[in-house]
C-alpha cells in the first residue's frame, strides 16, 4: 500500500505539473505564432542542453547513493549542491563570453532561459531529499502549488507583451519560486543540511561521472532535435516538431513517477540482498502498461489532439503524433531496463550503451531526415531506442540472474507489431 500511496503522491504532483506544462506549451504557440514560438523553443533547447552540464547526473547519483546509505544523506546533498553551484557559475561565465556568436536580438531570451534552467538544476537536486526520505507528499504539494502558479504567470506575461522574452521571464520567476519553497521545506526534514566544502564537492565530480555522462546523453533527447532539424530543414520546422515533443515529454513524466518511487525501494532491497527481483517485476509491468496506453493515445487521437490543443496552424503535427506514439512505447521499454541498471550500480554500462545509441541515431538521421523530413528524425530516434532497450536488457540479464528478459521481449515485440498494424490501417486518421 505504501508503494501505491507514494505513486499517488508523485503521480498527482507530476500530473498537475504535466497538465500545466502542456497548457503552457499550448498557450505559447497560439499567442506567439509558429515563427516566434520556434525562436523561443530553439533557445529553450539550447539553454536546456547547456544546463545538462550543471545537472551532471547528480539527482540520480544522490537518489541511488543516498538510498544505499541514508545516514549520510544531509552531508551528501550539501556537497553535491555545492558542486552544482560551482559548475553553474562556470557555465554562466562561458555562456556570457559566447554571446557574440549568436544574434544580438536573441541575447536576452537565451540568458533568461539559461538562468531558469540553472536554478531548476539546483532545485531538482535538492528535491531528491524528499524522495530518499519518503516525503513524496511534501514534494507533491510543492509541485502542485508552483505548477498552478506557472500558468497564470505565463499567460499574463504573454498577454501583456506577446513576445518570446516575456515567456522566458515567466519561466525564470516560477523556477526561482520552486527553489525557495524547496529549500525552506527541506530544512524541516534535514535540519543539518548546508553547503559542503569545495574539496569534498569536487570529489563528487569524480564519483558521479558515469551518472553525468549517461544523463547528458539521455537528455539530448528532445533538445538536440531542434538543432538538428534547424540545420537540415530550417528553423520553421522546429515549432511544429517541438509542439509534439512537449506532449511527448509531458506523457513521459509517467516514467519519471515510476522511477522516482521504485528506485529507492529497489536499491535498498538490492543492497540488502532481498526482494529486489519482485520490485523489478512490478516496475516492468508498470512501465509496460504506461507505454501501451500512452502510445495508443498518440496513434488513435492524433488529429483531435492537434486540432483541440494547437489549431489549424499546426496541422502538420497530426501526421507526426502517431510516430511519436511508436517512439513513446520504445522509450518506456528502454527506460525500464535503464532503471534496472541504475539499481544494480551499472551506470557505466548505461553510459556506454547510450553513447552507442546516439551514434546510431545520428548515422541514421543523415539519410532519414533529408529523405523524410521531421518524420525521418523520429524514425532515427525509434531505431536508437530499439537498440538501447536490447542493449540494456542483455547487460542487465548478464549481471542480475533471474531477470525475465525473453518473455518481456516477446510481449513487447507483439505489441509493437500491433501498433504498426493500426498505423498502417489508417485507424488514427
Amino acid at each position: 500500500m505504501s508503494t501505491l500511496r507514494n505513486i499517488a503522491y508523485v503521480g498527482t504532483g507530476t500530473a498537475v505539473r504535466l497538465g500545466c506544462g502542456i497548457l503552457n506549451f499550448v498557450v505559447m504557440p497560439r499567442m506567439l505564432g509558429p515563427e516566434a514560438f520556434s525562436v523561443f523553443m530553439l533557445w529553450f533547447s539550447v539553454a536546456m542542453l547547456i544546463a545538462l552540464l550543471t545537472n551532471f547526473g547528480f539527482p540520480t547519483y544522490v537518489l541511488r547513493e543516498g538510498s544505499a546509505a541514508r545516514e549520510r544523506l544531509s552531508r551528501l546533498l550539501g556537497e553535491v549542491v555545492t558542486a552544482n553551484l560551482l559548475i553553474s557559475l562556470t557555465v554562466l561565465v562561458v555562456s556570457v563570453c559566447a554571446l557574440p556568436f549568436i544574434p544580438q536580438e536573441h541575447w536576452p531570451i537565451f540568458l533568461v532561459l539559461l538562468l531558469a534552467k540553472l536554478v531548476d538544476s539546483a532545485g531538482e537536486i535538492l528535491s531528491v531529499g524528499y524522495r530518499v526520505t519518503g516525503r513524496f507528499d511534501t514534494e507533491a504539494r510543492i509541485a502542485v502549488v508552483t505548477s498552478l502558479c506557472q500558468l497564470p504567470v505565463t499567460i499574463g506575461a504573454l498577454y501583456l507583451y506577446r513576445d518570446p522574452l516575456s515567456g522566458a521571464v515567466a519561466f525564470l520567476l516560477v523556477r526561482v519560486s520552486v527553489l525557495v519553497f524547496t529549500i525552506r521545506t527541506l530544512r524541516g526534514y534535514l535540519a543539518d543540511i548546508h553547503l559542503g566544502r569545495v574539496k569534498a564537492a569536487l570529489g563528487h565530480f569524480r564519483n558521479a561521472w558515469a551518472y553525468a555522462a549517461d544523463f547528458g546523453l539521455q537528455n539530448l533527447f528532445g533538445q538536440i532535435d531542434s538543432v538538428v532539424l534547424a540545420q537540415y530543414i530550417g528553423v520553421s520546422a522546429v515549432g511544429v516538431y517541438q509542439a509534439g515533443m512537449r506532449l511527448f515529454v509531458g506523457a513521459a513524466q509517467a516514467v519519471f513517477v515510476l522511477g522516482t518511487v521504485f528506485v529507492p525501494k529497489a536499491t535498498a532491497a538490492y543492497t540488502a540482498g532481498q526482494g529486489a527481483e519482485r520490485v523489478l517485476k512490478q516496475l516492468q509491468l508498470s512501465f509496460f502498461v504506461v507505454g501501451c496506453a500512452g502510445s495508443m493515445v498518440f496513434v488513435l487521437f492524433a488529429a483531435p489532439i492537434t486540432n483541440l490543443l494547437f489549431g489549424h496552424r499546426f496541422a502538420g503535427l497530426a501526421e507526426l503524433l502517431p510516430i511519436f506514439g511508436l517512439l513513446f512505447f520504445m522509450r518506456c521499454l528502454s527506460a525500464v531496463w535503464g532503471v534496472a541498471l541504475t539499481i544494480i550500480g551499472r551506470q557505466g554500462s548505461r553510459f556506454k550503451l547510450a553513447a552507442l545509441h546516439w551514434v546510431l541515431i545520428f548515422a541514421a538521421s543523415a539519410y532519414l531526415v533529408p529523405e523524410y523530413g521531421v518524420s525521418g528524425w523520429l524514425y532515427s530516434l525509434i531505431l536508437g531506442n530499439v537498440f538501447l532497450a536490447a542493449g540494456y536488457a542483455v547487460t542487465c540479464a548478464a549481471s542480475w540472474k533471474g531477470v525475465p528478459v525473453k518473455s518481456g521481449a516477446a510481449i513487447a515485440a507483439t505489441y509493437f507489431a500491433i501498433l504498426l498494424t493500426v498505423m498502417s490501417a489508417g485507424a488514427f486518421r
